[in-house]
């Protein structure tokens, strides 16, 4: 599930072009991730360690750093599909010209 835009804090998500997967546009997500640590929706609060070492804290909670903004946004941000090899592909009528039979 694309969960990646909605974890961006609101000043990068409003200013930054979010490479997405899926284009998720719901008015009101819901994160769908079982792994606690992806989960979005969740209001992390402790510091936590980053992989150099730093630390990196969320004074108020990661809610209040993440916002409420939308997971993509058609009119800066880009869809990167998920790839498949080309054999997935070949039934798909996207493939063929218009007016072509099926």
């Amino acid at each position: 599930h694309d969960e990646g835009g909605r974890w961006a804090p609101r000043g990068v998500a409003a200013n930054a072009i979010i490479l997405s997967h899926w284009g998720r546009m719901d008015a009101q997500p819901h994160s769908s991730s079982r792994y606690m640590a992806d989960n979005w929706e969740s209001d992390w609060k402790s510091s936590i360690r980053a992989p150099d070492g730093a630390v990196w804290s969320f004074e108020g909670g990661s809610r209040r750093m993440i916002g409420h903004h939308p997971c993509y946004d058609p009119a800066k941000d880009i869809v990167v599909p998920v790839f498949k090899p080309p054999s997935a592909l070949t039934s798909s009528p996207f493939l063929r010209p218009p007016g072509s039979p099926s």
